[in-house]
């Protein structure tokens, strides 16, 4: 799937704001351009104002990117009036902006859209969760494939490719304990995984806290706060009364940016609770690089759904 796919069904789900569904839904994405070195760069906006026909300073003078991509690669760009991607590189010791070409960008990785949808995640996972024995049997297929594929290659430099790894002996451990409160301890399960159903070793109560929410959003919000509370008592966590601010989505971003400066004169909260409608998802990691690269504040998004889903809430 090419950046321009995906430009183009943002443009038929959102015809009148597209500028921000562009920025909201692609941003942050990584893309790999299809020509070159197969280089990787990450999108940090989209300029809809220009497009393959608009020119820039070349080396010799203005070129268009649709001429500077004929001439420099030998392409053929087909549409003419997909806008471009804003990517920051380094150049010469500083930071600049250059400008790819969407339908030369192919996506990597997984969308949200992807990772929502159960179905696909579950054919990925055919491929990715494989047993020891099974990753160990696709690994000895890749080297032979690679050494059938790539036999001139190997022998005019008189390597060799052994499909067969290396075996080490491995030492195995014996399980950990998990030791919380009231000098108790957990065992783990098989994978790792363990159970707290005491109090943790030593807790930091929570006097200070925020939860950002929508107005449509107080019912949801207070049934959190309440649980919230509720939880943390039964592992020996104290949490305070919370100060609840509402948002509006628009401004959401800026709003924890300066969530170390709260409006209202509230104090600056320990952490951060925001409740997320399920139409925002896309926003999540605007938030988190706020909250991470500017507030300093720790952040805990909780979605809409899952709070008025019991089996999730729960959990």
């Amino acid at each position: 799937m090419t950046a321009l796919d995906m430009i183009e069904e943002i443009q038929v789900t959102h015809p009148r704001n597209l500028a921000q569904a562009l920025e909201n839904r692609m941003k942050g994405l990584i893309v790999m351009a299809s020509y070159a070195n197969y280089k990787c760069y990450r999108i940090d906006g989209i300029d809809i104002e220009e497009n393959p026909t608009s020119d820039f300073n070349g080396q010799g003078g203005p070129i268009t990117y649709k001429d500077y991509y004929l001439q420099k690669h030998s392409i053929k760009i087909k549409n003419l009036g997909q806008p471009l991607i804003l990517t920051k590189v380094k150049w010469r010791d500083e930071e600049i902006t250059i400008k790819l070409i969407p339908e030369l960008c192919r996506l990597t990785g997984l969308s949200d859209e992807m990772r929502a949808d159960f179905r696909v995640m579950s054919d990925i996972a055919i491929h990715t969760r494989l047993q020891p024995q099974e990753r160990l049997n696709k690994s000895i297929e890749l080297t032979n494939n690679l050494g059938a594929n790539a036999a001139q290659i190997v022998n005019k430099f008189s390597l060799g490719i052994n499909p067969q790894p290396i075996t080490v002996d491995a030492i195995r451990l014996p399980m950990e304990k998990i030791t919380i409160g009231g000098k108790q301890s957990i065992d783990l399960d098989d994978r790792g995984g363990f159970n707290l159903r005491g109090s943790i070793l030593a807790s930091v109560d929570i006097d200070t806290w925020a939860v950002l929410s929508t107005q449509r959003d107080q019912e949801d919000r207070d049934k959190l706060v309440k649980t919230l509370q509720n939880k943390a008592r039964q592992i020996g966590v104290t949490m305070g009364a919370p100060y609840q601010l509402d948002y509006n989505p628009k401004s959401l971003a800026n709003l924890v940016r300066t969530l170390n400066r709260p409006p209202g004169g509230h104090p600056a909260p320990q952490i951060g609770v925001i409740l997320l409608p399920g139409n925002m998802i896309d926003r999540y990691h605007e938030i988190k690089e706020a909250s991470c690269l500017t507030s300093g504040i720790p952040i805990q998004v909780v979605m809409g759904n899952s709070v008025r889903n019991p089996k999730r809430f729960d959990s």
